[in-house]
């Protein structure tokens, strides 16, 4: 949740900032750390597209398919209207004088019209229109979960940015202090356990540094996929 993550960059954050005292303590100035290339806050977020999730693709072939279908269900309502149309040679019987073979035309129309057939249609049809609105139905309710938790993902992702600058920072801290340390350690003016608790401290800060980067690009991936970009594109930076 917000709060959770609200409260752990807080905590890190005090962390950090007792880090830095004892730090200044130990060498008698304020440290400053080494700035380094990591977690850019402006960086591009996959944008929200609800046209390239896969499911929503789905819905709407499946929308697609039922409109046909019904299309094709609604034309039966309707007479059927068929014209036919020839060229005879014979004797037609309206020559009384001659009664002789001659050439002639025929034209016509066809109607044919099932009212039992046009109910069934219209019921079949009415059942299409409701299956349709289901899947419309069920096609906004996915945009809107999806939505919501790409929404969620980005702030956990802005978060989860602020954790990583703090634990890279801390991290540089326990650097700077285990360099000091070992340097008045070669000289003999550090003890094997202050020695020891720096060195524990520095590859603790390794470890939780590596940990956000982890989690910073578990949590890339999840905007990626939930903003319905294919996975080719999906981020693959730490």
């Amino acid at each position: 949740s917000r709060l959770n993550n609200d409260q752990k960059t807080i905590a890190a954050q005090a962390n950090l900032e007792t880090a830095k005292q004892e730090l200044t303590s130990l060498v008698g100035q304020e440290i400053i750390p080494n700035k380094e290339i990591g977690v850019n806050e402006g960086d591009i977020i996959s944008l929200f597209n609800s046209e390239m999730n896969n499911d929503l693709q789905m819905l709407n072939t499946r929308k697609s398919i039922m409109q046909t279908s019904q299309a094709v269900t609604k034309s039966g309502y309707y007479p059927k209207i068929g014209l036919f149309a020839g060229v005879k040679y014979a004797k037609p019987g309206v020559n009384f004088i001659e009664n002789d073979w001659m050439t002639y035309g025929v034209w016509g129309v066809n109607l044919n019209w099932n009212l039992f057939k046009w109910g069934a249609d219209y019921l079949k049809s009415q059942s299409q229109k409701a299956a349709i609105k289901a899947i419309e139905f069920q096609y906004q309710n996915l945009i809107n979960q999806l939505k919501t938790k790409y929404d969620a993902a980005i702030r956990e992702y802005k978060a989860l940015q602020k954790q990583t600058k703090v634990a890279m920072t801390a991290r540089n801290l326990a650097k700077r202090k285990m360099e000091i340390i070992q340097s008045r350690y070669n000289e003999g003016m550090s003890s094997v356990t202050e020695f020891n608790d720096a060195n524990l401290e520095l590859t603790d800060a390794e470890i939780n540094m590596q940990r956000q980067s982890i989690l910073l690009a578990i949590k890339r991936g999840e905007i990626d996929y939930l903003s319905g970009k294919p996975i080719n594109e999906w981020s693959t930076e730490k």
